[in-house]
């Protein structure tokens, strides 16, 4: 895997969860597929203006909050780590489909649908664990499946 993934996999992992050490983040970049030595994930972290900040319940590494900082990753360019999301289940409400996640991870992963700006999706609508996503009036039933397993390749083992 290139460094351009593993930096967008790394920018996920931070804005997703807490790492208070390298160690940890070093092992969870091998658990998705990257080589990385602590060495190389310092240069990463470096690069993307990581730094180590004191919470109340202890440290953790951040990202910078400046607004022209993010960056929308296509998803034909994320790793298996970032497409294997955490969805635990899809259920059909037409014209909704209900995504299940596990705790935390759905106003994520629904960041991430918004971002894409699918035409089949009226409107997405998440809180910790849910997410609804509104199919589009003029969208029919199989281009909305197929734009949304587009954007979350794990949907389609779970699919079918």
């Amino acid at each position: 895997m290139n460094k351009t993934n593993r930096l967008d996999t790394l920018r996920l992992m931070l804005r997703r969860s807490s790492f208070a050490k390298q160690s940890d983040i070093v092992r969870e970049l091998r658990a998705a597929g990257f080589a990385c030595s602590q060495a190389t994930l310092s240069g990463d972290l470096r690069r993307l203006q990581a730094t180590r900040v004191r919470t109340r319940a202890g440290y953790k590494y951040v990202l910078p909050e400046d607004k022209g900082y993010e960056r929308v990753v296509q998803p034909r360019t994320l790793p298996d780590y970032v497409q294997q999301t955490g969805i635990e289940s899809v259920n059909f409400a037409e014209p909704l489909v209900v995504l299940h996640t596990r705790l935390g991870y759905a106003p994520g992963i629904a960041a991430d649908l918004k971002a894409q700006k699918l035409d089949c999706v009226a409107g997405i609508v998440a809180d910790a664990d849910t997410i609804f996503v509104a199919r589009a009036d003029d969208a029919d039933r199989q281009e909305f499946l197929e734009q949304l397993s587009g954007s979350i390749p794990a949907l389609k083992t779970i699919m079918l």
